[in-house]
């Protein structure tokens, strides 16, 4: 489900109007609907003068005000989360920070050496960062990489499963390195395929 605006002209006027629905025009058929219901104008007189995607938590979905933002459930999960784990990873894994922009990955006497800062989203793992496979470690991994990649919480849940597999599924399990040109270039890939779209 997904949050739409609609600023509708009739009648001399114009309605502002928020819906919540699968995609725009389903939403905009209640947006019509509610115009006929409360305004007592019909549909065919409307006209859209504006319709964008409204703000949402990229996680959960939950309506927001401002854009780019956790909502207050989803931060106290992801901190209550992360400290917790981070806790647990902190004899078997080592941040070694975002060097260069490049995410380097690898194994030393059985500690994972992570070239990210540490973690600070966890949605899927509960024993920690890991790569090489499609699983829950990965998936939170390619989270955590996307978000500090591109400092942009919406991008990072919106592309982190697909990063997750054209990414992080693939280096060895030994280590490897993902570089952070490619990932941009994959990024710019996936937007044009996508369109622009402007959220609120």
């Amino acid at each position: 489900m997904k949050w739409f605006g609609f600023t509708l002209s009739a009648d001399g006027r114009d309605f502002d109007i928020r819906e919540w629905a699968d995609d725009e025009q389903e939403a905009l058929g209640y947006a019509l609907s509610e115009l006929e219901g409360t305004h007592a104008i019909p549909r065919e007189r409307a006209r859209v003068l504006k319709a964008v995607r409204l703000a949402q938590c990229p996680d959960c979905r939950a309506r927001l005000s401002l854009p780019g933002h956790l909502c207050n459930d989803c931060t106290e999960r992801h901190a209550e989360q992360v400290a917790h784990y981070l806790e647990s990873e902190a004899e078997d894994t080592r941040y070694l920070g975002l060097s260069g922009g490049d995410i380097v990955l690898w194994r030393h006497e059985g500690v994972k050496m992570i070239g990210l800062e540490p973690r600070t989203l966890c949605r899927h793992s509960p024993t920690g960062l890991e790569w090489g496979y499609a699983g829950s470690g990965p998936a939170d991994l390619a989270l955590n990489a996307l978000y500090q990649i591109t400092g942009d919480l919406v991008t990072a849940f919106r592309h982190y499963q697909a990063f997750k597999s054209r990414f992080v599924a693939s280096v060895h399990e030994e280590g490897g390195m993902i570089r952070r040109a490619e990932v941009e270039a994959w990024l710019q890939g996936r937007a044009a395929g996508e369109g622009e779209e402007q959220i609120l």
